[in-house]
């Protein structure tokens, strides 16, 4: 840990678990809308709920910039199937990865990606819900240093 003071052992209310799990699970929606309500409401937010609340908007923005990226990756590799020879193979080691990352369903219809997300919002959750703050790497250390 560095140089952020965190109470750890001061465990937050349930309101505030319910509305972080609420936050991860609906990706940082209703953590932004409590964070407007709190803002016109001039109120003082806890850390623990802050910290959650901008970890799951957080987690969105980069969900949404590595759902994009997919699409530009596709679209790009539209353009490569053209080259002679080299498209053909750069083409189809991406559609495998692709397919197998993004669009093969392995359990229960989800994907190996969206095995990926669910699990880390099944931890942000049970996290939130423990009072516990939880730990992605590199993104609960950005988020510690805008809290």
């Amino acid at each position: 840990m560095s140089n952020y003071s965190y109470n750890y052992d001061k465990q937050p209310i349930m309101a505030e678990r319910v509305l972080s799990a609420l936050s991860y699970l609906t990706y940082g929606l209703v953590g932004l809308v409590w964070l407007i309500i709190a803002a016109l409401g001039k109120k003082t937010i806890k850390p623990f709920l802050k910290f959650n609340i901008i970890q799951s908007i957080f987690i969105a923005l980069v969900f949404a910039v590595l759902s994009m990226s997919v699409n530009i990756i596709m679209n790009i590799l539209s353009i490569v199937r053209v080259i002679p020879f080299i498209g053909g193979f750069i083409n189809s080691f991406f559609d495998f990865i692709l397919f197998y990352l993004v669009q093969y369903q392995l359990f229960m219809g989800f994907s190996i990606l969206g095995i990926l997300v669910l699990g880390l919002n099944i931890y942000l959750i049970i996290c939130s819900l423990s009072g516990i703050y939880s730990q992605v790497p590199y993104i609960s250390n950005i988020v510690r240093k805008l809290v």
